[in-house]
């Protein structure tokens, strides 16, 4: 009976009360029509479903259903391909979206279906994650309604984009991977690299995060006195081996069929080039841009302060297709695929040239870019923001600072390796909102904690009971 309790409170009505939210929101929401990027991760699907085989889709258009290709990882083009089997009016949907139809029939509702459970999920384990983290259930639930209350994590299930697998896969790795030190767990430590190799083949991005806490969380442990060497060694095999169960065939698939391990090519080019329009910028707009892309002041404070050329090409912090060093793109591309000799060496040329060559404006602009991404969350980003530093400082009195960093390096490190090799739009930082609502709801948790202690709310009730009582009888 006490074990069914548990199940209930930290599984089921968290999970339930994640599932009504979410359901709630999405519901608000309208079924879109898929557009750009979406459309190409539909026609990839469409071709594995018709022909079995991963392909570029309408990415290549030189390229045929039946080639293989890896302009995309495979784990979300399996995902809509998994639901198309289970819903015959949404395969009817990727079967003419896929090809660029128009008016199509069937129904999308079916994958946002599967994205709103996929998004219950990232509640749930931001609340486990939480809760783990400082012992507290009631932490735990102001953590996942504070990051459920932003409608980020809901607006992304409608989409048919590779957001919402992604942040399920993010999350269940940092639960997983805050459990493996607090309970000295393998078979957590397994699941937490699972969990990163889904992440990984959906956004290859996340694979930064992999080797980075392939050496970081054994090390955690060992330092932290809670494990010995051994046995630390031991984890980061075992993290290792979860995250290489997924990652590893699909590079050796590559390796058969394109010559080399890499698990995309051409995605990382074409993001790389849009990020670098932004280095042209001069050094006197690098440090309006600091000022522009404070949200809601920044523009208009730089509209007083500075003339119209120092402004207009750094944007706001509302991100837009439209700004003009996005729209910069084209040309460039174009430009340094031709400098580098052909696609092969066109990233390479870009690291060395565009990136390396300029360092330090490439380092100051993405440390900018980062920082506007990462007001993602509206007021909450900036509550979030200021208590940060005071949450970790809980946490390190509490002696739960390491895996409280376990937590929030990997979330930290996306944000910045976005602004450092992408154009660091909002929804690549939707994940620091769970990093916000926790420092939010650790210290607002603390602070009610110490104002009962003090005797706050007690000398506030006799001070309310002396206001309100009646008068004395004469």
């Amino acid at each position: 009976m006490i074990r069914l309790n548990s199940v209930l409170r930290i599984l089921v009505f968290p999970f339930l009360a994640a599932l009504v939210v979410t359901g709630w929101q999405i519901l608000k929401l309208p079924i879109v029509e898929p557009v750009q990027d979406e459309v190409a991760y539909l026609s990839v699907s469409r071709a594995l479903s018709r022909e079995g085989i991963f392909s570029d889709g309408l990415m290549n258009v030189s390229s045929s259903e039946t080639k293989p290709g890896r302009f995309f990882t495979p784990a979300y083009p399996l995902l809509i391909t998994i639901v198309s089997k289970l819903d015959a009016g949404f395969q009817m949907s990727v079967e003419c979206h896929g090809r660029r139809g128009t008016q199509c029939g069937g129904s999308l509702r079916g994958l946002v279906v599967a994205q709103a459970v996929l998004a219950t999920m990232t509640g749930l384990f931001i609340f486990l994650t939480a809760s783990r983290l400082s012992e507290s259930e009631i932490v735990g639930w102001l953590t996942m309604c504070a990051a459920l209350a932003t409608g980020e994590f809901s607006h992304w299930a409608t989409r048919y984009m590779t957001e919402t697998l992604a942040f399920t896969a993010l999350f269940a790795f940092l639960y997983f991977l805050v459990r493996s030190y607090l309970d000295q767990s393998p078979a957590a430590a397994f699941l937490a690299g699972f969990a990163i190799g889904i992440a990984t083949l959906t956004r290859p991005i996340y694979l930064y995060p992999y080797y980075v806490m392939l050496v970081i969380a054994p090390l955690a442990l060992y330092v932290g006195g809670r494990a010995s060497l051994r046995t630390s060694l031991s984890f980061g095999i075992l993290f290792a081996a979860g995250g290489a169960a997924l990652i590893l065939p699909w590079a050796l698939r590559n390796f058969h069929h394109f010559g080399d391990l890499a698990l995309t090519k051409g995605y990382a080019e074409l993001g790389l080039v849009q990020r670098l329009g932004y280095n042209i910028i001069s050094w006197k707009e690098v440090g309006v841009a600091a000022i522009a892309w404070i949200p809601g002041a920044g523009q208009p404070l730089v509209e007083l302060l500075f003339p119209p050329e120092l402004y207009q090409r750094v944007g706001t912090s509302a991100y837009s297709d439209f700004e003009p060093l996005y729209v910069y793109k084209g040309e460039l591309f174009e430009r340094t695929l031709a400098a580098a000799g052909g696609p092969d060496k066109h990233l390479k040329y870009l690291l060395s040239t565009h990136v390396l060559g300029d360092l330090p404006k490439h380092l100051v602009v993405s440390v900018l870019l980062a920082i506007r991404g990462m007001w993602v969350g509206k007021y909450l980003a900036f509550a979030g923001m200021a208590c940060l530093a005071p949450a970790a400082a809980v946490m390190y009195r509490r002696g739960r600072l390491t895996p409280f960093l376990l937590f929030l390096i990997p979330l930290l490190l996306l944000s910045f390796l976005y602004g450092f090799i992408s154009t660091s739009i909002f929804r690549y930082h939707v994940p620091i909102i769970a990093a916000y609502s926790f420092a939010v709801a650790l210290c607002g948790a603390v602070a009610v904690g110490y104002l009962r202690s003090s005797g706050a709310f007690r000398l506030r009730s006799d001070a309310m009971r002396i206001v309100f009582r009646k008068p004395a009888r004469p």
